[in-house]
């Protein structure tokens, strides 16, 4: 109950500050994703729609439009939204690394992993990023690179309990079953 008053005073908060500054981009945004996260999907999408209007080429706007197309799992929607946010902002690493997601949830994982590679020429020290690179490479078989990309998240965040388990899967895949238990070890 106090997390949702919060959200509703939020929400009126930044209704005032976009009827006091009517091309208040931030406000636009962080109403969008305060409607979001309260399972408003269509006021999000709306909301998000309005800054494209006075900033056509804002590429927070077509990100955000993207995640919340992908929190429903309208797929191609977020797919195409998060490529409008490349487009706008083609050093956009985010909107790179959430198409990579959004595609390898969707099977593409050729696709996914160009992308993820494109996310981590810009922000090469993303253990994020790394970390769904590994993961796209594990599903595609691919379990020594995998096991690399996974290192490198660790190495940038030394507790980073998922890259750690997910080496361990990859390490028992290839039948190396003591080096697979010292990861879980670490989990």
């Amino acid at each position: 109950n106090r997390k949702l008053r919060n959200y509703e005073a939020a929400i009126a908060n930044y209704r005032v500050a976009i009827r006091i500054k009517p091309d208040y981009t931030d406000a636009y945004i962080n109403l969008g994703i305060t409607l979001k996260n309260i399972g408003q999907i269509n006021s999000a999408v709306s909301t998000y729609k309005e800054v494209l209007k006075f900033k056509p080429d804002n590429a927070e706007a077509y990100y955000n439009i993207g995640n919340t197309f992908q929190v429903t799992n309208n797929v191609d929607a977020a797919i195409e939204y998060y490529k409008k946010a490349i487009n706008s902002q083609p050093s956009y690493s985010e909107a790179y690394n959430n198409l990579g997601t959004t595609l390898m949830d969707k099977g593409e994982l050729n696709s996914a992993i160009l992308n993820y590679k494109k996310a981590l020429s810009i922000k090469s020290d993303d253990a994020e990023i790394r970390y769904n690179l590994g993961n796209a490479l594990q599903n595609k078989g691919a379990l020594d690179e995998a096991i690399e990309c996974y290192r490198f998240a660790i190495k940038i965040a030394p507790k980073y309990a998922n890259a750690y388990n997910n080496i361990a899967v990859a390490l028992k895949n290839k039948g190396e079953l003591d080096a697979a238990i010292d990861c879980y070890n670490h989990v």
